[in-house]
Parts: C-alpha cells; structure tokens; sequence
C-alpha cells in the first residue's frame, strides 16, 4: 500500500474510533455531563481524543486507559459495559489499520 493511502485509511479510522470513543462516553456518560442531562451529543469530544492516544499507550488496555482520562479510582463512575465498549471500538480500529 502506497504511504498516502496508508496513512489516508490511517485517519479515516482514527476518526471513525474517535466518534466511536466520543458516543460511547456520552451514552455511557461517565461524568454526568452527556446524555443524563441532555447535553451537546460532542459534549465528550475531548475525552474521546484522550482516550484515543491513551488506548495506544496501553495497547488497547481499556480499563487502564479509562483511569488515566478520568483517574485512578472513579471506576464507580463507569458503567458495567462501559470498558467493554471501549475495547470493541479499539479492537475493530485496530483491525481496520492492521497490515493486509
């Protein structure tokens, strides 16, 4: 694969996990700032970014990566599903950019 298109299909799906990630926060809303209270369905836009990179540093570890974004010890913060979800949305990005 060229490198253009390589990193073309690079940014389509950071930016597909990085929707994934932003609906999943707010739909699970952790902070009771999303769809508890009816706010801007972007309301999450910025932990999503950070849940993004910090998936990448972790290799995908959810539960680990979720407690840098929003700390050490809000797990009671969090939805059952909620590093379920996390990790799908990872697991089908990291299947969209994995080497043909």
């Amino acid at each position: 694969m060229a490198q253009s298109a390589r990193q073309k299909l690079l940014w389509q799906a950071y930016e597909k996990l990085h929707a994934s990630l932003s609906a999943i926060l707010y739909e699970e809303d952790p902070l009771g700032a999303g769809s508890s209270v009816g706010s801007p369905s972007d309301e999450y836009d910025h932990e999503a970014a950070r849940l993004a990179a910090s998936l990448r540093q972790t290799n995908g570890d959810a539960r680990t990566a979720l407690n840098r974004v929003f700390g050490e010890g809000d797990e009671a913060l969090w939805t059952e599903q909620l590093p379920a979800r996390v990790s799908e949305a990872w697991r089908a990005f990291s299947e969209k950019i994995a080497p043909s």
